[in-house]
């Protein structure tokens, strides 16, 4: 019986890829008990049917050898031997598309498909029944074991070998495996070879030096001109052995040689020498490999790439493959390939079109009834010949989805009907099972069918059954033995003592640039099958990286620094169902700590090796690694408690001791160097078990809670929780030869610091379903209590400097962007709304005439971080220590971010913030003051415009930020800030002497663009007349809306205060929608006040109306283009401005204060300056611009002019009062009878300008500051300017440029003496009116004043004022003509 079989198995196997195998010959070795074959030749076409794009060019077999003992099956040697196999493969350069052959293999594929779909059922199915085989898995147990131990295999001398000069521009390469030896041999206890009749089985597999290597730019075998002889030849001498190795192999991995030991237990239920049962495992493998060389260069991962490539455009193109022309070039074939490009897209429209087709629908409904009522007779029994043909039809024409479908349905209508025959059966009596029933044998007819046990059982005899059973030790009497819970019936044992990885460069003379070296590899495998129970130990002694040596001397990048003696770098335990039965799942991790060194040649050169190609670009490789789709499911109360109760549970414990990162001076690390260096903190991983003994489902309904009470409390229970800490996390900035590592270890704040130890705790919860909208994937809370940030002058230097000493590599290349014309996540989308829609549809109709609700999504993250308190500390060298200059703190910020299917949300609070200068508090906020308001709040909504709420919930808003902020206190001391911008300015200095070629680049005097744009004549740019097809986008891209609640500035010197300015209620709201942008903002408030506790006009500024301005800016991108260019009533540029009424009260004495007080920042006077200068150059080119593009610009100005209060002194109650009266600003445009010579009408812009009510008065105050009495000494006047701008003066010279017409109604002054007292009085007192500057400068003030002017007199102001008067000078004539010009639009610009 077995000869018949292995028979039949060689000549199928065999006779279908051996060249002239005689099959009767065969035949008749196997029934004479020894087959020996040699020289076979393998056939050219073996590789045909897997229609791979390569072909066999060489296939040879040696010497094939097989030893069967019939005699004596059970209890001698069975022998299998090859020797010389040797393949050569190369690309097919063309494949011929054949409809017929490529049908058949998508069926096959179907089918297999179809087949593990039933088996997996199957197979559950069995689970669910409970165990049914195991009589069945102890006889292949035993009879596996059997022929294990009488089978000897020896392999010698394998070679396959990939040759390619296609793939790679350029270049070609060879890749293969090669294998020395491979022999399995049965041995005694003592591991010398022999067959044993001994109760255990113990096998000795030998590895010998077996290899997988790719050589780039090798000698090609099959281009040499060799015959078959030579070929072989040529692969033998190639072979590598422990004797030998050929010149010119790079092995990529190997050559490996290992040896393991296994030993076999067939009864582990019988006692052993010591009388015990289950004490030695069934099966135990014990494997050593001495070392593993892993090794790359440039070139092999170049030619990786390349191939990888090469495959994924096979992949892409095999979808299209019938359309692709039968031609191998291009040239003189455009016709062909264009025609190959239309089918191939036209392939996808007429698939779209045709599933979404009524013909298709009838026709697909049509097809899937036919298969379910021919599969229903199949179940049945009742098959005719026309319903078999009918299955094969639908199965080819179905996808496996829907067969699956029909499958389970038809399944399911067989069962209920077979349930209601059974019930009327039972009803008509045990009389009718005469002449009804049956059929119940064909129910485990299948099942029997593909048991290889029942095919083997009924292929032989009784007594061929009778001495297989004897021979292996089993009965079909006696109950399978069931192996005991802590029993482990599988051991294995891996050891590998070393494992080098080495990363080599053939450009620079193939040095080595990085090596890895890993040392004692354990690792444990222990399977207890009575338990369910695996679990996994594995451990790692020693971690080593070398880097690039430059000149001589290795550098080592990474090296482990073993805490405990005796103790791995790397423990690593898992393990199923331990034997405690505390959890289901138990991790435990534990690792020592590293030093982790930076190198930059080595870097640099790692990073020039793994450069990927320009050409290659693996988009199908990349798409295939998408996660699939997931349908929305929204679980119920008891769907959700059966997930949680059968889900596992997880016992995590992770401790990674701290590691620590050095980045030394000059990208090299000697002795005594100075270096940055970062601690990354001891982690600690672990997971918060589940309290098993929670309430239940009904137990919780049974107390009264209601149905949200006990979704909440379900919920709760729906994560697996893990607890993440990092300890002492720190980075310190080391100066030469100072002690570091003894400043690590020590835990605590130092000099040395840059960031104090902190430490940061996560907690990680994991959802268990992945389908619930209402539970969100994942949860992540982050907390740190504090963080310490100091920056002391001479360590920022030294860290600037280290980075700017570190060689930079040469810049790369940039990627070219390769366009990606794969659908898939538009499918993606697709489907997921389609999904979404199912599920509106369906609350809809259970929720109908309720209030909407919004669409549920998927919610893939929730991200909270929190943190306490992160200060910055800035300090001055001063002496042997360090100086504190200035502390900023902020307070209390936290960060929600909510990602979910269409959308993301985030929300940013900050507390407060502090910042302190030695006992003077610079800037405060309520928070840091005692309360509990928050300073700022920032909102950021992110909708994707395919969500289904995206019109009415997000009102079609595709991103949404909010900004708050409540309340700021800034107190602006002098000479705080004065030693601060000495600090800052000195530390600039010396940071810009590191790299003096980037801040000479910034530093030097250029021609000023704007400069050179204003005075340069412009050809005027006319708008086209050309309709435009233009529509007015309804989404918006952007809408920002931004509140400032109150901020309160006080500027002042240590012994008083100078000024106070506050600021309340100013919006802002921006709104993008499409190429438009509009912009409104409200002032409410705007006071400055005198803070002198003798001052008699305490409010200098205030506004005596509800609003200090309300401006409207309306920019249309496109609404003066095309066919609406002649649309007088369209503009480009709208401008609504109304100001409120202030009341000024001048007093030279506070101004001269506030002027006396800015004058000591001589640096921010000149940026002031510099900045200013460079605004009114922005304007003027802005305005230039606009008038040469005939810009339209609608104004609409109303401002209510400021009331300006005069007094005598500033201990007088009267004096002059300045009403500016009301601004009005209104303009239009219109249209000329003049053309031009292509038809274009003049076009001219007319304001009209109105001064009115502007008078001047003497007025007495009372106490309260109110006018008490009012003497008019200017009578109310009124002003009228009419401007019109001809917007066409490029080709119409007839009009003006510019032509004001101006309507001043008659002046009326009216002065008495007591009137001329009080001017005179004003002009004698209050303009003469100081401080009083006797008291003597402060100490501090003085030095801080005079450090600051001493150190920019060379630098600063030397350097600003030559760039400022050169640009005066250059800028004067421009700015002059055009102010004279344009004066009108320059004082609008001043306003705005």
């Amino acid at each position: 019986m077995f000869a018949k079989i292995i028979s039949d198995v060689l000549n199928k196997f065999l006779g279908k890829y051996i060249e002239n195998l005689d099959g009767s010959q065969l035949k008749i070795g196997v029934w004479g008990g020894d087959v020996e074959l040699r020289d076979l030749d393998v056939k050219e076409s073996a590789l045909d049917e897997l229609d791979l794009p390569v072909r066999l060019v060489c296939g040879h077999i040696g010497h094939l050898k097989l030893k069967i003992p019939w005699k004596n099956l059970f209890n001698e040697r069975w022998e299998a031997a090859v020797e010389g196999v040797y393949v050569v493969v190369v690309p097919k350069t063309s494949i011929q598309y054949d409809a017929q052959k490529e049908e058949k293999l998508l069926h096959e594929s179907k089918l297999a498909a179809l087949q593990r779909v039933e088996d997996a059922r199957l197979k559950q199915q069995e689970i669910e029944k409970g165990d049914q085989t195991a009589n069945q898995d102890g006889f292949f147990e035993k009879l596996c074991s059997q022929i294990i131990r009488n089978i000897q295999i020896f392999i010698k001398d394998i070679h396959i070998r990939y040759e390619d000069g296609l793939s790679c521009q350029n270049s070609q390469f060879a890749a293969g495996i090669t294998l020395s030896n491979l022999s399995i041999q049965s041995t005694g206890a003592d591991w010398i070879p022999r067959l044993d009749t001994s109760k255990l089985v113990y096998k000795l597999n030998t590895l010998d030096c077996l290899g997988i290597y790719w050589n780039a730019d090798a000698n090609l075998i099959a281009q040499n001109g060799h015959d078959k002889s030579g070929m072989i030849k040529c692969l033998k001498e190639l072979v590598t052995s422990q004797d030998y190795i050929p010149q010119g192999m790079n092995y990529i991995i190997g050559p490996i040689c290992s040896a393991a030991k296994l030993q076999l237990n067939p009864k582990p239920e019988q006692p052993d020498e010591n009388g015990k049962t289950f004490s030695i495992p069934f099966a135990s493998l014990d494997f050593v490999m001495d070392e593993l060389a892993v090794g790359l260069s440039r070139r092999q991962y170049s030619g990786i790439m390349a191939l990888l490539d090469s495959f994924d455009r096979l992949q892409l193109s095999s979808k299209y493959r019938k359309y692709r022309p039968q031609v191998s070039k291009v040239t003189g074939n455009a016709k062909d390939w264009w025609h190959y490009a239309y089918n191939c897209q036209l392939e996808n429209i007429r698939r779209v079109h045709q599933n979404w087709s009524w013909e298709h629908m009838k026709e697909h409904r049509a097809k899937c009834q036919k298969y379910k009522v021919a599969y229903k007779a199949k179940l049945e029994n009742k098959l005719s010949g026309g319903m078999s043909k009918d299955i094969e039809g639908c199965e080819r024409a179905l996808d496996v989805i829907n067969i699956t479908l029909i499958r389970r349905q038809a399944e399911m209508e067989v069962q209920r009907e077979g349930r209601l025959r059974k019930q009327e059966k039972q009803k008509r009596g045990w009389f009718s099972g005469w002449f009804f029933g049956g059929g119940e044998e064909s129910d485990t007819k299948d099942k029997e069918e593909g048991n290889l046990a029942m095919k083997l059982k009924s292929a032989m005899s009784d007594e061929e059954k009778q001495k297989l059973h004897e021979a292996i030790g089993y009965s079909e009497s006696g109950p399978p033995p069931s192996y005991p819970e802590k029993f482990v019936d599988i051991l294995l044992k891996f050891l590998l003592k070393h494992l080098t990885v080495t990363i080599t460069d053939e450009d620079t003379g193939g040095a080595c640039v990085m090596q890895l070296k890993l040392d004692e590899v354990i690792s444990v495998v222990e399977n207890r099958s009575g338990a369910n129970a695996l679990r996994v130990v594995a451990s790692v002694q020693s971690f080593i990286v070398e880097g690039y040596a430059l000149e001589g001397s290795v550098p080592r990048l990474v090296s482990s620094e073993i805490a405990t003696s005796g103790a791995p770098l790397l423990a690593v335990m898992f393990e199923t169902n331990p034997l405690d039965q505390k959890c289901d799942q138990r991790v435990t991790v534990t690792a020592q700590p590293l030093q982790i060194m930076y190198h930059a040649q080595t870097i640099i050169q790692i990073s020039d090796v793994f450069a990927p190609p320009k050409d290659v670009s693996l988009q199908q490789l990349q798409a295939a690694a998408l996660s699939q789709l997931e349908v929305v499911k929204e679980r119920s109360v008891t769907g959700l408690q059966a997930a949680i109760d059968n889900h596992s549970i997880l016992d995590l414990n992770v401790s990674f001791a701290a590691s620590h990162i050095i980045v030394p001076e000059n990208g090299s690390y000697s002795e005594n160097c100075s270096a940055v260096v970062v601690t990354l903190g001891s982690v600690q991983m672990k997971s918060k078990p589940r309290a098993k003994d929670s309430p239940a489902l009904t137990e919780l309904v049974s107390r009264g809670h209601s149905q949200e009470e006990v979704m909440d409390i379900v919920r709760s229970s729906s994560y697996d929780h893990f607890i993440i800490e990092l300890t002492d996390i720190q980075a310190l900035v080391s100066l030469t030869a100072e002690d570091w590592r003894s400043t690590l270890s020590s835990g605590k704040a130092s000099p040395l610091h840059l960031l104090e130890p902190t430490t940061l705790h996560v907690d990680l919860l994991k959802c268990l379903l992945t389908n619930d909208p209402n539970l969100a994937k994942v949860k992540i809370n982050i907390s740190l209590p504090s963080v310490v940030l100091s920056i002391a002058d001479e360590r920022l230097l030294q860290l600037a400097y280290i980075i700017h000493s570190i060689p930079k590599g040469e810049g790369g290349t940039e990627p070219e962007e390769i366009t990606d014309f794969d659908q898939s996540d538009d499918l993606s989308q697709s489907v997921a709304n389609e999904d979404v829609a199912l599920v509106r549809l369906e609350q809809a109709k259970l929720s109908s005439g309720k209030e909407r609700k919004d669409t549920p999504q998927f919610t893939n993250l929730e991200l909270c971080f929190t943190i306490d308190e992160i200060s910055l500390d800035l300090k001055k060298k001063h002496g042997a220590g360090y100086q504190s200059l200035m502390r900023g703190a902020a307070l209390s910020a936290s960060i929600d971010l909510t990602h979910r299917t269409f959308d993301l949300s985030v929300s940013i609070i900050l507390g407060g913030i502090l910042v302190e200068s030695g006992n003077d508090r610079l800037l405060s906020t309520p928070l840091a003051e005692g309360g509990d308001q928050a300073l700022m709040t920032l909102k950021f909504i992110q909708v994707n415009r395919k969500s289904p709420d995206f019109q009415t919930k997000h009102a079609s808003t595709k991103q949404l930020l909010c900004v708050e902020v409540t309340h700021l206190k800034a107190h602006l001391e002098q000479s705080a800030i004065l030693t601060i911008l000495t600090f800052v300015e000195q530390l600039t200095f010396k940071l810009n002497q590191l790299a003096p070629e980037q801040s000479q680049a910034l530093l030097a005097p250029t021609t000023d663009p704007d400069v050179e744009t204003i005075t340069s004549k412009k050809q005027p740019k006319h708008k086209t007349l050309v309709p435009q097809k233009r529509s007015v986008p309804d989404i918006i891209g952007l809408k920002i809306i931004a509140k400032l609640g109150n901020v309160s500035l006080v500027i002042g010197l240590k012994s008083r205060q100078v000024a106070k300015v506050d600021v309340a209620g100013l919006i802002v709201n921006v709104t993008m929608k499409g190429k438009d942008t509009f912009i409104t903002s409200q002032l409410k408030d705007f006071t400055v006040i005198d803070p002198s506790t003798t001052a008699l006009h305490p409010k200098i500024v205030e506004i005596v109306e509800a609003e200090a301005w309300d401006a409207q800016v309306s920019l249309y991108g496109e609404a003066t283009e095309g066919e609406h260019y002649l649309d007088m009533e369209r503009v480009d540029t709208s401008i609504s401005l109304s100001f409120g009424c202030a009341r000024i009260v001048f007093l030279n004495k506070f101004v001269t204060d506030v002027l006396s007080w800015i004058d000591k920042f001589q640096a921010a006077k000149a940026a002031l300056a510099s900045a200013s200068v460079a605004a009114a150059v922005a304007a003027q080119a802005t305005l230039q611009e606009a008038y040469d593009k005939c810009a339209r610009i609608s104004l609409s100005f109303t401002l209510k002019a400021p009331l300006i209060l005069v007094p005598q002194d500033s201990n007088s109650l009267s004096g002059l009062l300045v009403d500016l009266g009301q601004i009005t600003i209104k303009n239009k445009f219109e249209l000329g009878k003049e053309r031009n010579e292509l038809g274009y009408p003049a076009m001219f812009d007319k304001i009209q300008l109105e001064l009115n009510n502007i008078k001047l008065s003497r007025v007495e105050l009372s106490t309260e500051g109110t006018i008490e009495r009012e003497n008019n000494l200017l009578e109310p006047i009124s002003l009228t300017l009419n401007i019109c701008r001809n917007l066409t003066i490029s080709w119409l010279k007839q009009q003006p440029e510019v032509d004001i017409q101006a309507n001043l109604k008659p002046i009326k002054i009216s002065i008495s003496d007591e009137d001329f007292q009080v001017t005179l009085s004003v002009l004698q007192d209050n303009l003469k009116e100081k401080i009083d500057i006797s008291a003597p400068e402060e100490p501090l003030l003085a030095d801080a004043a005079a450090e600051l002017t001493s150190f920019l007199c060379l630098k600063s102001n030397i350097d600003f004022h030559y760039l400022l008067y050169e640009s005066a000078a250059r800028m004067g004539n421009a700015i002059a003509h055009l102010f004279l010009r344009h004066h009108v639009w320059t004082m609008l610009c001043w306003i705005l």
